[in-house]
């Protein structure tokens, strides 16, 4: 169970990596292009706050060397593990991609 947690714990690292790159790229792509252009209030805040996204996976992190360290995980355990990891990536990947695209929808309205 022990390769279970850190294969999905390396997984949302990468993704948290994937989204702060992408962040990053849509942001300077916009700024160059359209850098007069008001962001959407969601946009925006995804924008500013792009830093703190490889920082997102730590209390999963801390959690994996701690079962490496200590015990033995159980069946449920791992899957209760797995069902946050599920959730808050999915979240995670929700709120990039909206916030990716709703400048570009400003664009196309306005």
């Amino acid at each position: 169970m022990k390769t279970f947690v850190w294969l999905l714990t390396v997984g949302i690292l990468i993704l948290s990596t994937t989204c702060w790159a992408i962040t990053r790229l849509v942001a300077f792509s916009l700024s160059m292009s359209h850098g007069s252009l008001p962001l959407p209030d969601l946009s925006e805040w995804v924008f500013l706050l792009h830093s703190y996204m490889p920082w997102f996976p730590v209390p999963w992190l801390a959690y994996a060397v701690y079962v490496s360290l200590y015990g033995e995980l159980s069946t449920s355990a791992a899957l209760r593990f797995a069902g946050t990891i599920f959730v808050a990536s999915t979240l995670l990947v929700g709120v990039v991609a909206i916030a990716c695209v709703l400048p570009y929808s400003v664009l196309i309205d306005g």
